[in-house]
């Protein structure tokens, strides 16, 4: 600051103060924008893989990944067939930085006998010996889903039926490492996924690359630190990784009580489902979600995926509104709707349709309720099923009748046009099925039939002199194949006609009608 009375060359006057209060105003500005960016970091989700030909020293989590969970049979085709698939299972285990896959068919290294005399194989669990297992980490042992599973789990010979000193082909061993970028190796001649000493020379790590080891690491970046490798990918490519990285982190979320081959599989489904929810864009509703997910609650249904009826990527925004405004019960028709062909006609249905949804507790037929809580409903069946909204009140009507619930599906599931769907539910209305195991009218719209004769058919059906027993046979007295006479066929719908018939399609639709 200048000396009182001194002055500034180039300042005088009121130019000086209102140079001085810009100048303030200036370092205001430069002030804001620096504590700003000094208190929003860019948040960093990175994850670094590197792979090796040889075998990574460390400390072991999960000996075989792929002998934890019966998933089929295992003769020289392991559970976890390549190191990329080893990979993945240590990017979806919480604290697995490093892998190690046994890549050759003969056997990789030599002291699994050793091993599994201090680690030995573990037993089959549940009712049918199939339950995957369930243990803390480390699982120093064999899963119980060897090859042959009667044998310790070190590589088979089938010529000599008995096993080696050497680890299997397709073993997958889940480790950690102290430091990802100072790595030791197991020396070839003792290449067993144990920590041992000291580095190996570049001869060694030859023979351990003609050993059959493949091994690599995944190291997260430090705002990841805690987390699966796989997660903070999901994160990384999230809209909101800050978010995304919280929801992952929650206390909340962590699945320590799973069993080990889920997470190696799917991974926590809690922290996968973060970046989804981190994509909403209304932060009220993030949140809501975040709970759903975190909290395990009903409404998590919308976050976790399609259901396998769904006809497209679920919106999960309009699902958890729908969830929020109708409730618990609501979940799995809000969901339903939310992955339709036409979802806006579907919640429409859902607010104006009088649907007895049956709660969480509860089965369909229970309690006067008719639809489960994951059961589709007539809003969604119809939804996608509808070529139009006209066929689309037809069809919702159409599921009003608890009696022709499957000719009611049946006539959605014509791959024809509107016109042709409005007939056959119109059909279902004329028919008056009187019970749920009378069908007829979507089998005329068959391909099957001669050509030009599916009106033939559903006169028969529609006839109030056709019994209802006989009506599921009206389209086989024009079926395409056998290739009736007009005679036979006028013959085979008299036939159908006349009552006190036990077996319509024994006694009209016969050897006798084909000629």
């Amino acid at each position: 600051m200048a000396p009182s009375g001194a002055s500034v060359p180039g300042w005088s006057g009121v130019g000086r103060v209102q140079s001085l209060r810009s100048l303030h105003k200036l370092l205001y500005v430069y002030l804001f924008f620096f504590l700003l960016h000094r208190g929003s970091a860019v948040i960093q989700c990175t994850v670094e893989s590197a792979t090796v030909p040889q075998n990574i020293e460390g400390d072991v989590l999960v000996l075989a990944a792929g002998t934890l969970a019966y998933t089929g049979p295992h003769p020289s085709s392991p559970t976890l067939t390549s190191a990329a698939e080893c990979a993945n299972a240590c990017g979806l285990l919480p604290g697995c930085n490093a892998w190690t896959f046994c890549s050759r068919q003969s056997g990789c290294g030599s002291g699994c006998s050793s091993w599994v005399a201090k680690h030995p194989k573990m037993p089959a669990g549940g009712p049918a010996n199939r339950d995957p297992v369930e243990a803390d980490l480390p699982i120093l042992g064999f899963g119980p889903w060897t090859y042959p599973q009667t044998q310790n789990g070190c590589q088979y010979s089938f010529n000599t039926d008995s096993t080696s000193d050497a680890w299997p082909y397709g073993l997958c061993t889940l480790k950690r490492v102290p430091n990802t970028k100072k790595l030791k190796y197991v020396p070839p001649s003792k290449a067993a996924p144990q920590r041992t000493t000291g580095v190996v020379t570049e001869s060694a790590a030859a023979a351990a690359s003609a050993d059959g080891w493949i091994s690599g690491t995944l190291s997260v970046s430090e705002d990841c630190q805690g987390l699966p490798p796989n997660v903070c990918r999901l994160c990384g490519s999230s809209k909101h990784p800050d978010s995304c990285l919280k929801c992952a982190k929650d206390a909340r979320g962590q699945f320590s009580s799973k069993p080990v081959n889920y997470l190696i599989s799917k991974g926590s489904k809690a922290q996968n489902a973060c970046a989804v929810c981190a994509g909403l864009a209304d932060a009220k509703q993030k949140e809501s979600c975040f709970d759903c997910i975190l909290d395990n609650k009903r409404c998590s249904t919308c976050v976790y995926g399609a259901r396998m009826w769904g006809y497209g990527k679920p919106d999960i925004s309009a699902c958890l509104s729908c969830a929020a405004k109708k409730g618990n019960r609501y979940v799995g028709a809000c969901n339903a709707c939310a992955q339709s062909s036409s979802p806006g006609r579907c919640f429409a249905c859902l607010d104006t349709q009088p649907l007895k949804i049956c709660n969480t507790t509860q089965r369909a037929g229970s309690d006067g309720c008719n639809i489960g809580p994951n059961d589709q409903t007539p809003c969604d069946l119809c939804s996608n099923a509808a070529q139009s909204d006209d066929v689309f009140k037809q069809c919702l009507a159409c599921h009003t009748n608890p009696n022709v619930q499957q000719e009611c599906l049946d006539c959605g599931n014509i791959p024809t046009t509107a016109a042709t769907q409005a007939r056959c539910y119109a059909c279902v209305k004329a028919a008056r099925f009187a019970s749920y195991t009378s069908t007829g009218c979507a089998a005329c719209f068959s391909s099957w039939l001669i050509p030009g004769k599916s009106q033939s058919c559903l006169q028969c059906v529609e006839a109030s002199t056709t019994p209802f027993a006989a009506k599921a046979s009206c389209s086989s007295c024009v079926d395409g194949s056998v290739k009736r006479s007009q005679a036979l066929q006028d013959k085979c719908f008299g036939c159908l006609k006349k009552t006190q018939i036990a077996d319509y399609a024994a006694t009209c639709i016969d050897q006798s009608m084909r000629r």
